[in-house]
């Protein structure tokens, strides 16, 4: 079942209407962000570069937040604080800096 791809998440969140739930799965430093619907369908592969965690959407729903080390992968000092725009994937990462945000 569709549900259980975000048995080993530590984080999930629902968008403001309630139709879509942000997740991450994986194991460390192969995580990735998913979306479904809430009733378990439709279930896309947004991110899956780096160890991404903790999507959380925006007010309006069209974005999400998340965490990741994505080009520092296993430096405790790389992790850096992204948005993903969902109509074209999108990626901006908050600030640009050469350190852990």
């Amino acid at each position: 079942m569709v549900s259980n791809v975000f048995t080993t998440c530590g984080h999930s969140g629902w968008s403001p209407d309630g139709k879509r739930i942000a997740g991450y799965t994986g194991g460390s430093w192969e995580r990735k962000i998913l979306l479904m619907n809430s009733d378990g369908s439709r279930l896309l592969e947004l991110f899956s570069t780096g160890n991404v965690q903790a999507p959380s959407f925006s007010p309006d729903g069209g974005w999400i937040a998340f965490t990741g080390y994505i080009d520092k992968m296993g430096d405790s000092e790389g992790c850096e604080i992204c948005i993903l725009r969902l109509k074209d994937n999108k990626l901006e990462r908050l600030p640009e800096n050469d350190y852990s945000d």
